[in-house]
């Protein structure tokens, strides 16, 4: 067999070229061999957002070959894809396909799948691309990222999230990255628009957030330029009551609000995305780009399939070890 066709999408939006998941092909003589699946790439999301960048995807070997208006919000698409990986080693013979998931923002949906004896390109195939288009005219966005000291921050992670209040409420939600010099156009729809998000993150730095409430008579601007602070470091080591590492363990950081407090006040302000990690065979784990001025509203929770989950606020101290039914967890 030369090639797999997948009839695929992804549940939910991820960043430009970040891994969904691979395909692992393995073979009757014990080896195996990988075809990654990337956002943007080979597939995204089945849920089209108004004004989606690129209007196609680069891999000449995917299309959309299903579509249909969503029967709970009439101005989005529904779509899946066919995407046609290449055999890594045609001449063996296949015992198995796996599916495996990256755990990243954007989960692999795979509906049916068939094997072919050519490899992508040499069957024929006349086929529309059946890539929804847009009809209304949208809004742009020219967003700068920037350290404090002003020099750009390439590779920034943005997420522009729009609200609308159409027949139904409509959200959709648009990722990219900004380009070598900090910056990138983002385009977003304007009819009946509500409120517009726009969080910007990097690995180095906290994230930050600005919110538009046009209800409260915001007005977007043409451009904006929101400035990034170093990120704080903070790591750790999960082991067992006899001190043990435990690796493999879940770890999982994320912001929470106090009673009284507005989760999603209009303005610039600081922000906090969950992030999920592993600990490795040392049993340790490390996290970075938490934000300075909200640390005590981020809290983490840690998991492990043979102990009791714990939790703890991560700014209520520089060193904190709880101990749980089966070890402690120690923290710094």
């Amino acid at each position: 067999m030369h090639s797999v066709h997948l009839l695929a999408a992804s549940d939910f939006g991820g960043d430009p070229a970040e891994k969904v998941a691979d395909v692992v092909w393995h073979y009757t003589d014990g080896t195996t061999a990988r075809s990654p699946l990337n956002y943007q790439v080979q597939l995204r999301d089945w849920e089209r957002p108004q004004f989606e960048e690129p209007a196609h995807l680069p891999y000449a070997f995917s299309k959309v070959i299903w579509r249909a208006a969503d029967p709970a919000q009439a101005a989005r698409w529904l779509r899946l894809y066919r995407v046609s990986l290449a055999n890594p080693e045609p001449a063996k013979a296949i015992a198995k396909l796996e599916l495996k998931s990256a755990n990243g923002s954007a989960a692999m949906m795979v509906l049916a799948v068939t094997l072919d004896n050519l490899a992508p390109g040499e069957r024929r195939d006349d086929s529309e691309d059946l890539e929804p288009t847009d009809s209304a005219i949208p809004a742009y966005l020219i967003i700068s990222v920037q350290s404090q000291a002003g020099v750009p921050v390439a590779g920034a992670r943005i997420r522009l999230t729009s609200k609308q209040q159409l027949a139904k409420a409509l959200t959709s939600t648009k990722n990219v990255l900004a380009d070598a010099g900090g910056n990138v156009r983002v385009a977003y729809p304007i009819e009946q628009l509500e409120n517009l998000e726009l969080d910007v993150s990097h690995e180095t730095y906290s994230s930050r957030k600005m919110v538009w409430d046009l209800k409260a008579g915001d007005v977007v601007p043409a451009s904006y330029t929101i400035k990034l602070t170093e990120g704080i470091s903070i790591g750790g080591t999960v082991v067992n009551e006899a001190g043990l590492p435990v690796s493999d363990a879940k770890v999982g950081i994320h912001r929470f609000w106090t009673g009284g407090e507005e989760m999603h006040p209009k303005g610039e302000q600081p922000d906090f995305s969950s992030k999920s990690l592993r600990t490795d065979a040392a049993g340790t784990w490390h996290a970075t780009g938490l934000p300075a001025g909200i640390l005590d509203h981020v809290g983490m929770d840690v998991a492990h399939p043979d102990y009791i989950s714990t939790n703890i606020t991560v700014g209520g101290g520089g060193k904190i070890e709880e101990q749980l039914p089966r070890g402690p967890i120690d923290w710094c």
